[in-house]
């Protein structure tokens, strides 16, 4: 992870979605607004 992005993240309280990009449907899947993967809320 990229620790200035993390910093980003929590200090503005965005909730963000981890996924894995395998397969690319993945992908598609989120940012069609389904709920895969991790959701982060600092």
């Amino acid at each position: 992870f990229d620790p200035l992005t993390l910093a980003v993240i929590k200090r503005s309280g965005i909730a963000t979605q981890v996924i894995c990009g395998r397969p690319p449907s993945n992908v598609r899947r989120a940012l069609a607004g389904e709920r895969i993967g991790t959701l982060v809320v600092a």
